[in-house]
C-alpha cells in the first residue's frame, strides 16, 4: 500500500484525534494571521500618522556673523529622513503710506521700521500654527501677494480686508494685499519702551517666496526641516547640528506624533506578544497531542517495520499526515480572517472615514505556511524519534506488557 494511502486510512480510521488536531491548529493559526494582520494595520497607521503629524526639527540662526543661506536648505534636504524643507524668512521694512505702532519717544530709525515675515508655510509653522496668534478676520492663505496685519496696526491706519499696503526695503518696494487680520492677545503687555521694529503689532506675515524678493534684505532665519521618520527624530537633530555648529540652534517638534504614535505601539507590543505565546502554546499542545497519538500506534508500526517497512517511509507518512491537517486547518483560517478582516476595514471605514489595508498579503501567507511546516516537522520528530530508534522486537515486548 502505499504511503499516500495508509496516510489517509490512518486519519479517516481516528477521526476523533484527527479533528482536534485540527481543531489545535485551527486556532493556532487563526490567532497568528489575525494577528499578523492588526500588526501590518497598526504599521501603516503608524505610516500615515508620521506623514500627518509634520514632526520637523527647527534650525535657528543664532550667529547674525554666520547667517543661514540657501545653500543650508540645499544640505538640510540631502540629509536622509527629511521629506522637506520649509524657509522663514525676515526683512525689516518701512511703510509707504502709513504709520506703525510705537509707544516709545525715541528718534531711533527702529522706532519706525516693522517686522515682515515670510513662511512657506503659514498652516504649518509659526505662531498661527501653534495658536500663539489668532485670526480675526479674512483667511490665512496668504497666497502669492497677500500679508497678515495685526489688528492694532489695521485700526491705526484704517484698513479693511483687501486694502492694499506698500513697503519698502533697501530701495526696493513691494506692494501687498490684506487678506487676513490677527491678534496676539499680549500686545498690551509689552513695555512702552519697546520700538516700533519690536513690537507685536507692527509684524506683518507674507510667504517666503514674496520676502525673499526683497533680495539682500530679506534674512534666513529659521528652517523647518519635515522629517517622514519622526521615529529616529533626535538621530537627525544630532547630525544637523553637527551640521551647523554653533550656527543654528536645533529643536524637534513631535509632540503630536508622540501623543498618538504610543497607543499604536503598545497595542503592537501586546499583539505581538499575544502571537508569540500562541505560537509557542501551539507548538507545546501539538507536540503533546502528537506524542499522545504516536504511543497508540507503536504496534502498527513495530508491525509496518517487522514487514519489512523503512523508517523514512514511517516518517514519511506521520508526516504526510500531520501536513494534510494543518494544510486543511491553515485553509479555514485564511479564510476566516479574510472575511473578519473585510468586516473590520468596513467597520472602520464607517467609524472613521478611511479604511485601513486589513489584508494578508503573499509573503505573510507564504511565510506562515514554511514556519508551520517547519514548527509541525520538529513537533512530529520529537514525538516519533523514540519509537523509530527502537527495534521492533522491543515495541512489541513492550506492547505485550
Amino acid at each position: 500500500m502505499k504511503t499516500a494511502q495508509r496516510a489517509w486510512r490512518c486519519l479517516a480510521r481516528n477521526p476523533g484525534k484527527t479533528l482536534l488536531l485540527a481543531l489545535v491548529l485551527f486556532a493556532a493559526s487563526t490567532l497568528y494571521l489575525g494577528t499578523t494582520v492588526i500588526l501590518d494595520a497598526a504599521t501603516q497607521a503608524q505610516e500615515t500618522l508620521a506623514a500627518k503629524t509634520q514632526a520637523k526639527i527647527i534650525c535657528e540662526a543664532t550667529d547674525a556673523a554666520q547667517p543661514l543661506a540657501a545653500t543650508d536648505v540645499d544640505r538640510v534636504a540631502a540629509c536622509a529622513g527629511v521629506a522637506r524643507v520649509k524657509r522663514q524668512l525676515q526683512a525689516t521694512v518701512t511703510l509707504k503710506y502709513g504709520t506703525p505702532v510705537t509707544r516709545s519717544d525715541s528718534t531711533a530709525r527702529a522706532n519706525s521700521q516693522l517686522s515682515l515675515i515670510g513662511l512657506d508655510d503659514l498652516a504649518g509653522d509659526g505662531p498661527f500654527a501653534d495658536g500663539s496668534y489668532r485670526l480675526q478676520e479674512g483667511q490665512r492663505d496668504v497666497g502669492k501677494d497677500g500679508v497678515l496685519v495685526n489688528a492694532v496696526l489695521a485700526a491705526q491706519n484704517d484698513w479693511q480686508i483687501g486694502d492694499a499696503i506698500t513697503i519698502e526695503a533697501a530701495g526696493k518696494t513691494l506692494q501687498l494685499s490684506i487678506c487676513g487680520i490677527f491678534s496676539a492677545g499680549n500686545e498690551e503687555k509689552q513695555s512702552a519702551n519697546t520700538l516700533a521694529l519690536g513690537r507685536i503689532e507692527n509684524q506683518l506675515y507674507a510667504s517666503a517666496e514674496q520676502v525673499a524678493t526683497l533680495g539682500d534684505a530679506a534674512t534666513l532665519v529659521r528652517l523647518y526641516a519635515v522629517s517622514d521618520e519622526p521615529w529616529r527624530l533626535d538621530a537627525l537633530a544630532d547630525e544637523l547640528q553637527q551640521l551647523f555648529g554653533k550656527r543654528a540652534e536645533i529643536t524637534t517638534a513631535a509632540a503630536l506624533y508622540e501623543q498618538t504614535a504610543a497607543p499604536l505601539a503598545q497595542l503592537s507590543l501586546v499583539v505581538k506578544l499575544l502571537r508569540t505565546v500562541a505560537v509557542v502554546a501551539a507548538a507545546f499542545v501539538t507536540a503533546l497531542l502528537l506524542t499522545m497519538w504516536l504511543r497508540t500506534r507503536r504496534r502498527e508500526m513495530a508491525i509496518l517495520l517487522s514487514l519489512g517497512a523503512q523508517k523514512r517511509t514511517l516518517f514519511a507518512q506521520v508526516l504526510l499526515e500531520v501536513d494534510a491537517v494543518f494544510a486543511a486547518s491553515a485553509c479555514t483560517a485564511l479564510a476566516v480572517v479574510w472575511l473578519l478582516a473585510q468586516m473590520w476595514r468596513a467597520s472602520l471605514a464607517q467609524q472613521f472615514g478611511s479604511a485601513l489595508s486589513l489584508q494578508l498579503h503573499f509573503g505573510t501567507i507564504a511565510g506562515f505556511i514554511l514556519a508551520g511546516g517547519v514548527l509541525l516537522a520538529a513537533c512530529m520528530a520529537l514525538a516519533l524519534l523514540p519509537i523509530l530508534r527502537k527495534h521492533p522486537r522491543s515495541l512489541l515486548s513492550e506492547m505485550e506488557e
